[in-house]
């Protein structure tokens, strides 16, 4: 298991849309949004868009501090 998992999110051109280290840090907070989705964990990552941008996308998980591990990225569509 990935202990403290970080969150990178790119456009098809590479442009980092948005990183997340801990889910309740950051701009857009998964606790904010009405998904009840959060994770357990503090030192989980996660990040809730209202809407990404059309195109593909490519989400890294990594460990932070080049920890190692098994993780797991999981994407939703809320309507």
């Amino acid at each position: 298991m990935l202990a403290d998992p970080v969150l990178r999110i790119y456009d098809a051109a590479r442009r980092p849309l948005a990183e997340n280290d801990n889910w309740q840090t950051g701009s857009q907070l998964v606790e904010d949004s009405d998904t009840n989705l959060q994770p357990y964990n503090p030192h989980e990552a996660a990040y809730y868009f209202e809407a990404l941008p059309p195109g593909n996308h490519t989400a890294i998980l990594s460990g932070a501090g080049n920890s190692t591990g098994v993780g797991l990225d999981e994407v939703y569509e809320l309507k």
